[in-house]
């Protein structure tokens, strides 16, 4: 009996089933800390590393990362030439691995990740000081004696 063969009962073969291969086709980087705060334009600072077919691209919104860390437009695959693929292609280690370097140290909006999260941080601080100090605001703050109908209908 050949490998990858099954004798059956009857005596004939029977080719073994093909198990499946699986392939990862993107990771998303996060920032350290990433989990600490719920805003969601913290996602601005992820980063995808992706598998492009003609090699691994590391990507932000619209562009890819080239190996002057510079970001570039990444053209659709039928308009990438010779030299975009040399500046802007990885292996899926060395993507993974920029990546991760880089994380950390990107800037959106002249921020890095933990400069957002210091002034998110620091909004939610004020907007609850604001609220025990009794500034709240809000037009959708009940206020003692008005009825729960009249507050909804105001709105």
């Amino acid at each position: 009996m050949s490998k990858g063969h099954i004798r059956l009962a009857s005596g004939a073969e029977e080719s073994e089933p093909t198990r499946p291969t699986y392939r990862v086709a993107s990771y998303t980087v996060y920032p350290t800390g990433y989990e600490r705060i719920t805003d969601p334009k913290k996602s601005r600072w992820c980063l995808t590393v992706a598998d492009a077919g003609d090699g691994w691209a590391i990507r932000r919104a619209r562009v890819c990362l080239n190996y002057a860390n510079q970001w570039e437009y990444e053209p659709p695959p039928s308009l990438r030439d010779a030299k975009f693929r040399r500046r802007c292609r990885y292996n899926e280690h060395a993507a993974l691995l920029r990546a991760r370097q880089l994380i950390d140290k990107l800037r959106v909006a002249d921020l890095t990740f933990d400069e957002f999260v210091d002034e998110v941080l620091a909004e939610a601080r004020a907007q609850a000081l604001a609220h025990l100090e009794g500034r709240n605001e809000s037009p959708w703050r009940w206020k003692p004696g008005e009825r729960l109908k009249t507050l909804i209908n105001r709105h």
